[in-house]
């Protein structure tokens, strides 16, 4: 830590804050809210 009481930025804590937007994160990301997004609409139409 620095006199400000911040931390240095590591590799790994590069990656996770960057995995979403970087291959493999964003297609798998993409993925699950496609899913998740069905599921609502089904979800909405069976209470409809």
């Amino acid at each position: 830590m620095d006199a400000e009481g911040r931390r240095a930025l590591t590799l790994k804590g590069a990656y996770l804050l960057s995995w979403r937007s970087i291959f493999p994160g964003k297609g798998l990301t993409g993925w699950l809210e496609k899913q998740r997004s069905a599921r609502l609409l089904a979800q909405a139409s069976a209470q409809a």
